[in-house]
């Protein structure tokens, strides 16, 4: 029986960041049932849900879904680049919250940092470059 390469084992900083991306992820989709229950509740007694209310009704599960698919797929660049793109999205809506709510939306800013602050690491951009051979060599220097 041919032995295959085992993958490389998976840094620190990315397991971290994979279970703060799960549970994250998770806690957005328990906010986003609770936002769906408030505003059925609302139209039921016949009051109107405005536009930014619409607006994270939409955007609350899709922003889970990421983060949770994120989290299963860590080992995936893809993953990696939609967790940085998602959680970069969140800094900017934390900062803009951050005017209308005061200091308590500075909590907010602290998840989003640590999670592109571990995905951005020079080691593990290394790694993610040596799980994926061959993808994007011109990034690298392989081809003159």
């Amino acid at each position: 029986m041919p032995e295959t390469a085992s993958p490389a084992a998976i840094p620190t900083p990315v397991k971290i960041a994979r279970v703060v991306l799960l549970i994250q992820g998770a806690l957005i989709a328990l906010g986003s049932v609770v936002l769906v229950v408030d505003a059925v509740s609302a139209w039921e007694h016949g009051q109107d849900v405005g536009f930014l209310d619409y607006l994270v009704l939409i955007l609350s599960p899709a922003q889970a879904l990421a983060l949770l698919w994120c989290g299963v797929r860590i080992r995936s660049s893809t993953a990696r680049t939609l967790a940085v793109v998602v959680q970069s999205i969140a800094l900017v809506a934390v900062l803009l919250a951050l005017v209308t709510t005061g200091a308590l939306a500075l909590i907010g800013i602290v998840v989003p940092a640590c999670v592109i602050m571990l995905l951005t690491r020079p080691d593990v951009r290394e790694w993610y470059e040596a799980e994926t051979p061959g993808r994007f060599p011109e990034q690298r220097g392989h081809l003159s």
